[in-house]
């Protein structure tokens, strides 16, 4: 009786050591590459990412850096800003998933992980993009 106790205690505090060690939102600082847009594979020839901070969202959409001020957690993903970007010009296909992925993130009401998977989901919880955590 008195082991039991004693291990229960004992895998309750590492439990709550683990807990407190885990980082608040493991989206932060996390480099996720696009992989679908729409439904649709991502262009080869131009490689889009996302990065969330504390609260603001950046990254490269495959042709401009772009920004903007989010809040990103528990299941949220909301702009609290309009997306601010640099403005080179790219071939035409580049520029038209550019488009389409400022309008995915302004669409965006939350998101899902899975794995090394990151899932951007519209109000209605439809797919609107889908990302893979960078390695390395």
């Amino acid at each position: 009786m008195q082991k039991s106790r004693l291990l229960i205690a004992v895998v309750f505090l590492l439990g709550l050591v683990l807990a407190a060690c885990a980082p608040a939102n493991s989206l932060d600082g996390t480099v996720w590459v696009l992989t679908e847009l729409g439904g649709q594979p991502a262009l080869d020839d131009a490689i889009v990412t996302l990065i969330i901070s504390k609260d603001e969202i950046g990254g490269i959409d495959g042709c401009n850096h772009y920004s903007a001020e989010a809040t990103v957690g528990n299941g949220i993903f909301e702009l609290n800003s309009p997306i601010t970007s640099t403005l080179m010009a790219c071939e035409q296909p580049i520029m038209d998933q550019a488009s389409l992925f400022a309008l995915a993130l302004d669409e965006a009401a939350g998101y899902r992980l899975l794995d090394e998977q990151l899932v951007l989901l519209d109000a209605d919880g439809g797919t609107l993009a889908l990302f893979e955590a960078q390695n390395g």
